[in-house]
């Protein structure tokens, strides 16, 4: 803000001042009383903003949350934000069901709408305190989290990266007050009362009231009918009204955080006595609109405006730091024809813009009148011409007679609306250079909306900036066409493309708008937590997945991986708390069958020596398996009761010895039972089980890995099964997923109640890679049916990974889910899969179109096209953060090798190791002194 002096001591311009500078002063101050005045008057707004908006007050309404502005002219206005719907997806249905509520929102309208589209680049300071990297207490967890932040600073700092925001504002204008008998004069002196006074405050306190009252019924009568287009509105208090034009009025003071803007403050004292004005003006408090502007605006330009923030003048400051520079441009030439979303082009822009559509309404009746005379002038034109009738019938003329005509009878018969139409698109820039940019980006877009032409608004400037403000629907210019309602409705603009979740874990930038995309399969909108990538070999699969579990690994996430490549190894060689588990006939660890869940369905602690029926049947369907042929059960009738029975009597044995059972535990009971049985039929059956069952004992080929205690280590936060030496025995794999599929399901339902206790969410990851071979077997195809039913329940991500799509819909229910899945990630395919994609996701050609052309540049990006429910689906430019890059890579020919040869040289440390190749250095090339850790 800019100081003023008193008024007493500046001189007076005009012929009045002229005739005063000869003449005597009188009423002036002695030195003495000079002396007594304050030396720095109180500060005031710039001389630039006097009557730049003419808002007369601004207050909050408790009961419904909204701010409510009071124009000079007696109109309110009140805003709302709109959460926009996206754009993706719309089948013609969905189209015309959108368009047709919005249709019903238009023509509810009594008076003007403002719609608001406000798109600028995020600060990295607004971007890291909406987005931050979710880390535990953990040095390492942390130092990851700041690489991971450091990578994202710098992509932000290369790209625009648009944040848009959607504004609807509504206008009231009350009814004029006329009394009943009143004469010539009298209508003279209120109507020139009515321009050169202030309308507002010359109301009732009844009459205010009662405006109020209509405009936020009304409001919230248009919001809920925005709420049948699939959106939610939120009303915007006065305070946050308030912020949001002083961050467009004073651009570079509106860059402070939330917190040091200023508050809005009606003055509360009495105005002063004429006579003390007088010699102290600035002692009057500051009014609401004076509290708005509180920068220097120039409008001296024909095409643009500068505002800057400098409380005193000082050129050579003033030159090193120009000031924010605005141009708005209006539409001048409509589309001869428009369609849906036909401005879709404009809302793409990456650059800061602010876009304003005015819809005003007009009195329908009277433009049909308008109609009749322009149809029956053009008719006569038709056969008559000036210099007499006709030879021949004008054309041109007749078919404007007919156009009259049929809109007339439209108008008649329809509820269809008469509208003034004004689209305004303004531009912000911190240099003239970046403003021209602008400018020529909406040109050309421009193009591309049908045809439709926006030009600059030559010495408007002013005018047209007090139009693009939101939340104030003043449409000082008046630029608009004359348009019904189809053509108002077409230009729907509260539409976006940002793909996946407001919160959640970084994955990439949106490829179409460059937004930053972020992926959060716990969202409460969401039905489950599935979510399967498929893509050929080297399009990044085991990628994308290493990238989301290493970052809820930094978030505190337990993650257990079923590994048969060793993609995953380096995992638990760089992250703390980890185990690699190499599940075979010679492994090291051992698999019990019989280990007891924590607890009951009750919720009560299991008796060791009767286990729960469920229980039974679960050991039950693993000896099934483990007796039948190529991993299929096979158990005749005469067996399962017999192994019943061993598993119940071999339960209460040992029991009694305070341990739990083993295979051979079972196995000895069998050969017991044949020995002391008198059926014939029962001893046989009791020593082919026996016999069988032998192979999973100790001393023979699978004794190592089930007869025995678990020694799997239950609390490790990233758990990797490698099961790359099952592949030749599809018995044995079919056994061992039944037996990881239960332990991930009871180690789940464990962290669950560890942190329900410490009142914290459940965060749990199971990974498969090459789901499809699990899906060969009725366990694998009983896990992905329980994770797909308890995912939700029990904070479980469940990330499934396949080559084909074609694999998972072999099998009824492998296809639930990849149909009913929320979040599907689909990378590069073969184009004889694009049909099965197209079926199984319900995509448009369109979207198959974008799959099609999906590319990948090694270490930098990926593209994939992300489904994100049915919230969001488009191109993502997937981007790994370089040290979980170099921590996930699996790329054989370079990245694996100087991998192996940087941890060579870094004496077999992965961390470090990955650390130098994530901040670009090359094994032959690093320093000696950063190859030990600092």
């Amino acid at each position: 803000m800019v100081s003023t002096i008193t008024r007493s001591y500046s001189k007076e311009n005009g012929l009045l001042g002229l005739f005063k500078r000869n003449s005597k002063e009188e009423g002036g101050l002695s030195k003495e009383a000079q002396a007594k005045l304050p030396a720095l008057a109180v500060p005031r707004a710039h001389p630039s903003a006097a009557g730049l908006i003419p808002i007369w007050d601004l207050f909050h309404d408790d009961d419904s949350g909204l701010g409510v502005i009071v124009l000079k002219d007696g109109s309110y206005r009140c805003c709302f934000e709109v959460d926009g719907v996206h754009v993706s997806g719309f089948d013609e249905i969905r189209l015309v069901s959108l368009m047709n509520h919005f249709t019903g929102f238009l023509n509810g309208i009594d008076t003007s709408v403002q719609l608001t589209v406000v798109c600028h680049n995020i600060s990295k300071r607004d971007y890291f305190a909406k987005h931050p990297v979710e880390v535990v207490n953990d040095d390492f967890l942390k130092y990851v989290a700041r690489v991971v932040e450091n990578d994202e600073a710098f992509l932000l700092s290369k790209n625009f990266v648009p944040e848009l925001k959607f504004f609807v504002t509504f206008c009231y204008r009350p009814p004029r007050e006329k009394p009943a008998k009143e004469n010539m004069v009298d209508s003279t002196v209120r109507r020139v009362l009515d321009v050169f006074t202030n309308q507002a405050a010359r109301q009732t306190v009844g009459a205010h009231f009662k405006n109020v009252t209509t405009l936020i019924q009304r409001s919230f009568g248009y919001a809920g009918q925005l709420g049948n287009c699939g959106m939610s509105a939120r009303p915007i208090g006065a305070v946050e009204y308030f912020h949001m034009l002083y961050k467009e009025l004073n651009p570079k003071f509106g860059q402070d955080q939330e917190e040091f803007l200023p508050m809005p403050q009606r003055p509360k004292t009495k105005p002063l006595p004429s006579g003390l004005r007088r010699v102290f003006p600035d002692m009057e408090p500051a009014s609401i609109r004076e509290q708005l502007v509180e920068s220097r605006y120039d409008f001296s330009k024909p095409d643009y405006v500068t505002i800057d923030d400098y409380t005193e003048i000082d050129s050579d400051n003033h030159n090193e730091e120009p000031g924010r520079y605005v141009r708005t441009l209006y539409m001048n030439r409509l589309p001869e024809r428009t369609g849906p979303l036909w401005l879709q082009p404009l809302l793409r822009l990456n650059c800061n813009w602010r876009l304003n559509i005015y819809a005003h309404k007009l009195d329908k009746e009277v433009f049909r009148k308008q109609l009749q005379r322009k149809q029956a002038q053009a008719h006569a034109n038709t056969y008559q011409g000036i210099m007499g009738p006709r030879s021949a019938p004008n054309q041109e003329e007749a078919e404007k007679a007919q156009e009259a005509a049929n809109i007339g009878s439209e108008l008649y018969t329809t509820n269809v609306e008469v509208f003034n139409y004004a689209v305004y698109f303004t531009m912000m820039g911190d240099t003239l250079d970046e403003l021209n940019r602008s400018t020529e980006l909406v040109r050309t877009a421009g193009a591309q909306c049908r045809g439709a032409r926006f030009i600059v608004g030559y010495h408007e400037q002013k005018s047209l900036f007090v139009g693009s403000l939101p939340g104030l629907g003043i449409d000082v210019t008046r630029r608009g066409k004359i348009a019904r309602t189809p053509t108002v409705r077409n230009s729907f603009p509260f539409v976006h493309a940002k793909l996946g979740s407001e919160d959640g874990d970084w994955l990439g930038f949106s490829k179409e708008t460059l937004e930053p995309v972020f992926l959060n399969p716990y969202n409460e909108k969401l039905p489950n937590a599935l979510c399967i990538v498929f893509g050929q070999p080297g399009e990044g699969k085991s990628m994308v997945a290493q990238q989301i579990i290493q970052m809820k690994t930094l978030a505190g996430a337990k993650s257990i991986i079923i590994d048969r490549s060793g993609s995953y190894k380096m995992l638990t060689e760089v992250y703390d708390d980890s185990a690699y588990i190499k599940l075979g006939p010679d492994g090291s660890v051992c698999l019990n069958l019989y280990d007891l869940p924590l607890e009951g369905v009750d919720g009560k602690p299991i008796d060791p020596a009767n286990p729960p029926e469920s229980h039974i049947i679960k050991i039950l369907n693993f000896h099934s398996v483990m007796l039948g042929e190529k991993g299929e059960q096979a158990l005749t009738k005469d067996e399962k009761p017999v192994l019943m029975q061993g598993i119940q009597q071999i339960y209460r044995l040992a029991a009694e010895q305070g341990r739990i059972p083993i295979e051979s535990d079972l196995v000895a009971w069998l050969q017991t039972e044949s020995i002391n049985t008198q059926n014939t039929k029962r001893r046989e059956t009791c020593e082919d089980l026996a016999n069988r069952l032998s192979l999973y004992c100790r001393g023979a080929i699978f004794g190592k890995l089930f007869d025995g205690p678990t020694s799997l280590p239950l609390d490790a936060q990233i758990m990797v099964f490698d099961t790359s030496e099952l592949a030749h025995d599809k018995t044995l794999e079919a056994v061992v997923t039944l037996f990881v599929s239960d332990f991930v399901l009871r180690r789940a339902q464990h962290h669950k109640a560890e942190q329900m206790k410490k009142g914290q969410p459940s965060r749990f990851v199971f990974c498969i890679d090459e789901l499809w071979r699990l899906l060969r077997y009725e366990g694998g195809k009983t896990l992905v049916e329980d994770a797909s039913r308890t995912s939700r329940h029990l904070g479980l991500l469940f990330i499934g990974i396949s080559q084909e799509l074609g694999d998972l819909l072999r099998d009824d229910r492998a296809r639930t889910l990849a149909s009913n899945s929320s979040i599907k990630i689909i990378l590069g395919n073969d184009p004889s899969n694009f049909d099965l994609i197209r079926d199984a996701c319900g995509l448009t050609p369109q979207e198959m179109s974008a799959i099609a052309h999906l590319t990948r540049k090694n270490r930098e990006y990926s593209d994939a096209f992300l489904v994100y429910h049915k919230l969001s689906r488009g191109v993502v430019k997937l981007v790994v953060p370089r040290f979980m890059y170099w921590v996930a890579t699996t790329e054989p020919n370079n990245d694996q090798p100087m991998r192996s040869k940087m941890m060579e040289k870094c004496g077999g440390d992965p961390r470090w190791a990955c650390h130098l190749l994530g901040q670009g250095y090359h094994p032959d090339t690093v320093p000696e002194h950063l190859l030990t850790p600092q």
